[in-house]
């Protein structure tokens, strides 16, 4: 498996909540509109939690330990 490029800073599920299905609808700051967007390609940037490591190589460690942390302590939704 590939380490992950595309990091998001909102959960995709937190995100989803907001929306139909996987979509949602978000605005741009410029111009000021609305579109409507996949929770995958909204609140994502490329690289965000990737960090140097002691070796000077890129490491997406903390993007893969909070990861695996979210999917070991996700509760299902009451209701």
């Amino acid at each position: 498996m590939s380490a992950p490029k595309l990091h998001h800073y909102v959960s995709q599920s937190y995100l989803a909540r907001f929306g139909r299905g996987d979509m949602v609808r978000a605005r741009r700051r410029c111009p000021p509109r609305t579109h409507l967007a996949n929770v995958k390609n909204v609140a994502a940037e490329t690289g965000f939690y990737t960090i140097t490591d002691d070796k000077g190589m890129p490491s997406t460690i903390i993007g893969t330990s909070s990861a695996a942390w979210k999917g070991r302590h996700s509760r299902p939704c009451a209701g």
